[in-house]
């Protein structure tokens, strides 16, 4: 109710300043995700993809991992977000010059499923 009335309270509580919060916290929890997950001997990528109701491609990005900091260890998963993507084109999943390929260049142990 003061906020209408003054300006410099006007400015911390408007959603602006919301937004800005949640997006610090969401990277925050990213980064310590991420974090743990180069700890962890064991990971995987999971990645899915599915048509929206308008029919544009939408990836889903999951990583699990094994959490060798709590007591007992844990196999823990973390939802990372949706993001745009390709179908599952030749063009995209070749040996020579897909993201099989680039993956492997990456990491040679990596285990590819289309």
């Amino acid at each position: 109710m003061l906020a209408e009335y003054d300006p410099i309270i006007q400015e911390h509580v408007i959603n602006s300043i919301q937004n800005v919060l949640i997006i610090l916290l969401g990277s925050a929890i990213k980064s310590e995700i991420i974090r743990r997950v180069k700890r962890a001997k064991y990971f995987s990528v999971i990645l899915d993809c599915t048509p929206d109701v308008s029919h544009q491609e939408q990836m889903s990005l999951i990583l699990r991992y094994v959490n060798v900091s709590s007591n007992p260890i844990t196999v823990e998963e973390s939802f990372l977000g949706f993001f745009g993507c390709y179908d599952n084109g030749s063009n995209m999943k070749g040996k020579h010059q897909g993201v099989q390929k680039k993956l492997l260049e990456i990491n040679s142990t990596a285990f590819y499923t289309p």
